[in-house]
């Protein structure tokens, strides 16, 4: 489980050596800098998130958007893409009337929900840490109930074979 961007894009650092950064964080995480040693079998990777100090902010929404949009295709374009999942949560923390309205997203009309948000507006209150401790629980039993379905499916065809 990783999360990783937000705070390189809200310090000013550049799109592009953000997600250099994270090119350099997949290949160390699946050992592709250390001899080709798998560190990890797989990721769940956490997109950025809208956050309140976004709210009068059009700019660095845009970027979190574009930020958000990279990420996914830097974990799908990875020698590793089919182990690493990217999980948006760019909306995950807005109001459900603005986080699915058209242009929620590229055009920054999504509003973040205080009531996720501690008082700085920017970490996570209790109950988004809550939310999102949620939607990774459901990603990764998805995740995990594909695996068992396939190993259920291989044993399916090793018994067949093994009868026949």
């Amino acid at each position: 489980l990783a999360c990783a961007g937000e705070n390189d894009i809200g310090s000013g650092l550049s799109l592009d050596m953000t997600l250099a950064s994270m090119q350099r964080f997949l290949d160390a995480a699946f050992g592709s800098q250390s001899g080709g040693a798998v560190q990890v079998s797989h990721l769940l990777f956490l997109g950025p998130k809208f956050e309140p100090w976004l709210k009068d902010d059009p700019s660095s929404k845009k970027q979190y958007s574009k930020l958000s949009r990279a990420m996914a295709k830097c974990c799908q374009r990875h020698s590793h893409a089919e182990r690493i999942h990217f999980m948006d949560c760019l909306t995950m923390f807005c109001t459900p009337e603005t986080a699915t309205m058209p242009g929620a997203t590229l055009g920054g009309k999504a509003c973040p929900d205080s009531k996720y948000f501690a008082d700085d507006g920017l970490h996570l209150s209790p109950a988004g840490y809550e939310k999102w401790k949620q939607k990774v629980e459901e990603q990764l039993l998805l995740r995990l109930s594909k695996f068992f379905l396939c190993v259920v499916q291989i044993q399916k065809v090793l018994g067949k074979h093994e009868k026949g």
